[in-house]
């Protein structure tokens, strides 16, 4: 059983495109994206015929040429796939992917978790619902995400959403089949308040599970708020704890990833003001977490802003971790973005991209994995407002390893300063650097020294700084291409390290 991307290294290929995957002038979408040996295959969904969705997927050359696609469809249901990384290969020539299949009932719909089997050119093998059998149909099973157990079976997370009353409860959700699709079990979290729905799914290296959740509270719109959750349960899904990561404000759902040595990160954004009536102002916010829920360490990312969303994140063999998302640049146009961390939370790099001039228009990237040629590839959709014409579709961005359009063309701007640091750490933006860069520590009371040396320990920066500073600009463009430890040095004690990349 493997989860990882074809290996390999070649040439870097670059691609930023724009795909209607349906013939007739309707919306298209897409959340998930792997890599095949000869190309890429999308998941998303299409508005389709007879106004019920389609899912569809799409298979792209390593040019980025649409090669085929298929749909799920009928004329009685609307299928679509589950959120970011809810399709995942499980061996050589078998896929799994989850999703949603609705059909509309006389007082509103009738909603059932779907787990489909593909074979390697993704026919599928078959499909299976999971749900109420009989009316009155007042419960949805909503499927999202979904992972592979140690012993080989499936885990998928959700919402069980309950039409009982007058307000609509969503419970998070877990269950796990053998490879056939048959049921073994499943749970609901009735024991959490508020709606709370699950996104993300991970075996845990205890052999437990650990959900991506968000929890929504009913309230008046002014006190408005949602927050991250991090559920976990043992190997037969029985809750162990929850962890709450959010601020007091609306925050996003959580998306999860294993690290390399074991441990759970989590990836969401995380609101620093609310904004009644409008998105609240969010940062991206990275934690790693072991699994008993103590916070290994916990980091966030550049200015807060308006329509700040999350899409997924990846673990590369390496250790680094690579995220995108989808953030305002100047109202109301926002753009999609792709970040690479460090294994221990550092920025590397922060990219920024788009298709579309029109002010309007939107852009969003859901889910990004590395590709055999040492680049990464992102998918997600674009929105068209005139200027630009079309219909919603299908947007791919393909990169090289540090996230550049081109070999000419690579996004840098002031994006990319982080939070304020924390006690001990230096923080250096833009990073990678090329001509300059700038320092950010805790101010100190004492003159300090701040110096930079190469992996060799050859020094190639020493500069004194004022009691209370808490930043300084470095002139870097006569450094040698590589990678520099900073040390913060006061009263002949290392006070505060960090490290930058320069090009």
């Amino acid at each position: 059983m493997t989860l990882s991307p074809v290996s390999g290294s070649a040439q870097a290929v670059y691609f930023n495109n724009r795909y209607n995957l349906y013939p007739f002038n309707t919306w298209d979408y897409s959340k998930t994206i792997l890599e095949v040996e000869d190309g890429y295959i999308i998941s998303g969904a299409t508005g389709g015929d007879n106004n019920l969705h389609n899912m569809a997927l799409t298979k792209l050359n390593k040019l980025g040429e649409v090669v085929w696609s298929k749909y799920m469809s009928d004329f009685d249901n609307s299928y679509s796939p589950g959120y970011s990384g809810s399709l995942l290969k499980y061996s050589e020539d078998v896929y799994f992917g989850a999703g949603i299949a609705r059909s509309y009932t006389s007082n509103w719909v009738y909603d059932r978790g779907l787990l489909i089997k593909y074979n390697s050119e993704f026919d599928t093998l078959w499909k299976k619902e999971y749900g109420e059998t009989s009316a009155p149909f007042d419960t949805s099973y909503l499927f999202r995400n979904l992972t592979f157990a140690l012993d080989g079976g499936i885990i998928m997370t959700g919402s069980w959403v309950e039409y009982s009353t007058e307000i609509m409860n969503a419970h998070a959700y877990l269950i796990k089949t053998d490879t056939s699709g048959n049921k073994l079990w499943e749970h609901v979290y009735t024991n959490l308040p508020g709606d709370v729905q699950g996104y993300s799914v991970i075996s845990t290296t205890d052999g437990g599970y650990a959900i991506g959740a968000f929890q929504y509270y009913h309230v008046p719109p002014s006190d408005e708020t949602g927050d991250p959750l991090v559920i976990k349960t043992d190997s037969l899904g029985n809750f162990e704890w929850v962890k709450n990561l959010g601020s007091e404000y609306s925050d996003s759902q959580d998306m999860l990833a294993l690290s390399t040595d074991g441990n759970i990160l989590v990836y969401c954004t995380y609101a620093v003001l609310n904004n009644p009536g409008s998105d609240s102002y969010k940062s991206p916010q990275v934690t790693k977490l072991d699994n008993n829920g103590s916070i290994i360490w916990e980091r966030r990312y550049l200015k807060p802003k308006h329509f700040t969303y999350p899409g997924n994140l990846y673990v590369d063999a390496d250790g680094s971790i690579i995220l995108c998302g989808k953030t305002m640049v100047s109202f109301p146009r926002n753009t999609g973005w792709m970040m690479k961390l460090t294994s221990d939370g550092d920025s590397l790099w922060y990219r920024q991209y788009s298709l579309m001039i029109g002010n309007d228009s939107e852009h969003m990237l859901y889910d990004v994995i590395p590709a055999s040629d040492n680049g990464y590839i992102a998918c997600g959709y674009v929105n068209p407002v005139l200027p630009d014409t079309g219909t919603q579709d299908v947007w791919v961005v393909k990169v090289d390893s540090m996230g550049c359009e081109s070999p000419t063309f690579c996004w840098v701007g002031i994006e990319e300063q982080q939070v304020a640091p924390k006690m001990g750490e230096l923080l250096a933006f833009p990073n990678p650097a090329k001509d300059f860069f700038r320092v950010q520590f805790q101010q100190v009371s004492q003159k300090s020294l701040l110096q930079f040396v190469d992996m060799t320990g050859r020094k190639a920066e020493e500069t004194n700084i004022t009691p209370f500073t808490t930043t300084e600009v470095l002139n870097c463009s006569h450094w040698p291409p590589g990678v520099y430890f900073g040390q913060l040095i006061c009263d002949g004690k290392i006070v505060a390290k960090g490290k930058v990349v320069v090009k």
